[in-house]
């Protein structure tokens, strides 16, 4: 019966010394994040337009040995989405 109730509990949900663990290692991350002087909130050299625009290349940019359809990788970025939701 012992071993019925522990398969029955997923560790990942009640296990308290692994939460703890979890957001130790996400707080140690933010630490070594803002000790490299990255804010997380600059704004690139060009601002959000040349982002936009460095996207918008990327997706028209067809290579001959993995063609976009038609000409755009755009439908294929949804697709890999959606498998990546789940559904």
């Amino acid at each position: 019966i012992f071993l019925l109730l522990i398969g029955a509990v997923s560790a990942s949900e009640n296990c308290p010394f692994l939460k703890t663990y979890e957001i130790n290692k996400q707080r140690n991350l933010q630490a070594r994040f803002l000790a490299n002087g990255n804010d997380g909130g600059t704004v690139p050299a060009g601002g959000f337009a040349a982002v936009q625009e460095d996207i918008k290349a990327v997706l028209v940019n067809s290579t001959s040995f993995w063609p976009a359809d038609f000409g755009n990788y755009g439908p294929f970025m949804i697709r890999l989405a959606w498998h990546c939701s789940g559904s």
